[in-house]
């Protein structure tokens, strides 16, 4: 889906047909659902869209850290340098000041403090 809404109309018609399949999956993904729209709700372009619907880029760091921490027991810090060589640019980069206005605006908006700390 390209916009919020549709996007979550046919999210909701999921969660409605889990309910019968598997109602754990059908909550989770209720649960989830404004987290899982983020994408659609700061209205990024489309490449951006598709380099953070997927959760690849993280599990890519994560799957070298491993793989290096295996053979080597390093700080994690080294494993992710060593992953950062094999990363590629985001699809979209280019409009990254559009994703960067977005969050500014959706902060603002909900009152988010961004230089305080994460407890």
């Amino acid at each position: 889906m390209t916009t919020y809404d549709d996007a979550k109309r046919v999210l909701e018609m999921t969660i409605e047909q889990l309910q019968q399949i598997n109602e754990s999956a059908a909550h989770s993904l209720e649960e989830g659902l404004e987290e899982t729209l983020t994408v659609h709700r700061l209205q990024l372009p489309g490449f951006l869209r598709k380099s953070f619907s997927t959760s690849n880029l993280i599990e890519s760091a994560f799957s070298q850290g491993s793989t290096v921490m295996r053979n080597v027991k390093r700080w994690v810090a080294t494993s992710l340098l060593q992953a950062e060589k094999k990363f590629r640019r985001v699809r979209g980069f280019k409009s990254m000041s559009v994703l960067v206005t977005a969050l500014e605006q959706y902060t603002k908006q909900k009152g988010i403090d961004t230089m305080q700390k994460v407890a």
